[in-house]
């Protein structure tokens, strides 16, 4: 079946659409509750900020539920809107409930944070500058005594535990391209 458009003056853009806006409800709830989101994040000092998106969150989420639950115990038959291009039947509605019921405990995980200063899924810099350190301290550089020709043994990460990677001092100081400095020696690898 072709849905035209309707000619200008000649009816109106949402009967030819076929829009039903109790079937598209639950999209209006959490498409409006992002727009409020972003005026939320854009006016809400950062002190109240995560209670507030939580708050917001949540309210939209149960009442997109609620909103589909209502639809799905009426009975109401299934619908086509928009021009064709979403159907809303029993499949439909059961998706969503499911997406949505899921989304509450999705979102408070993420909210938690009694983990983690910043959350569970928020990089804390100090903790990145913690494992950076950390690591400056396992790679370390020792230069080789006598008979060892100048070369330099370092922790190699792609040898495995315990695995070193020869190193010789590159001779020429003018290309530092690939090289890293030690201790005031150019080293790179071979």
């Amino acid at each position: 079946m072709i849905t035209m458009l309707p000619l200008q003056g000649s009816g109106s853009l949402s009967a030819a659409l076929n829009v039903d806006y109790g079937a598209l409800a639950p999209l209006f709830v959490i498409l409006g509750a992002a727009c409020v989101s972003v005026l939320l994040e854009a006016f809400v000092p950062l002190t109240r900020r995560a209670g507030a998106q939580l708050v917001l969150c949540l309210v939209a989420i149960v009442v997109a539920l609620v909103v589909v639950i209502v639809r799905a115990a009426s009975g109401t038959p299934a619908t086509v809107v928009l021009a064709g291009s979403l159907s809303v039947d029993g499949v439909s509605l059961f998706l969503w409930g499911t997406l949505l019921a899921l989304a509450i405990p999705s979102l408070l995980m993420i909210a938690d944070r009694s983990v983690e200063a910043g959350g569970a899924f928020v990089a804390d810099p100090e903790a990145l500058a913690e494992a950076q350190e950390r690591a400056r301290e396992r790679t370390s550089v020792t230069v080789g005594g006598s008979g060892s020709g100048g070369v330099v043994s370092v922790p190699c990460p792609c040898q495995g535990e315990g695995g070193h990677q020869n190193l010789r001092p590159r001779e020429s100081e003018h290309s530092d391209r690939f090289s890293s400095r030690s201790a005031g020696v150019a080293i790179s690898w071979r």
